[in-house]
């Protein structure tokens, strides 16, 4: 009787643990996709970007802002949509920053409507 009574106790704990580890994994795996969001190349993105900045038409309102071709994709990023991705999708936190090492910040080529990934295109 007191082998039964210990085995089911035995039992009863195994599923305790199971479940709160199931309840765990389950807590961990949303924390991380919510959590942890990465700066993707996204309409929405762009949009973001073009309402800060009141790009709409220009030719910052295009893929190129952040990437070297127009398919963009992570592996096409310019110097700018590294620093963006790195900065979590934050334009102003690297609006001081001089991405593409042409000498003139981010803003400025933004305000000018130049590509801040690109040495190549420099305000004037």
């Amino acid at each position: 009787m007191r082998e039964q009574h210990y085995a089911s106790t035995k039992q009863r704990g195994l599923k305790v643990l199971g479940a709160l580890a199931l309840l765990t994994s389950a807590i961990s795996a949303f924390g991380f996709a919510v959590a942890s969001r990465p700066a993707q190349s996204t309409p929405e993105l762009q949009s973001q970007f073009n309402a800060k900045y009141d790009m709409r038409g220009s030719k910052l309102d295009s893929c190129m802002t952040c990437h070297t071709k127009q398919a963009g994709g992570k592996e096409n990023l310019n110097p700018y949509g590294t620093d963006l991705g790195a900065a979590a999708g934050d334009f102003a936190a690297i609006e001081a920053k001089d991405s593409d090492g042409d000498g003139v910040t981010n803003i400025d080529e933004i305000k000018k409507e130049t590509f801040p990934g690109d040495p190549n295109d420099k305000p004037k």
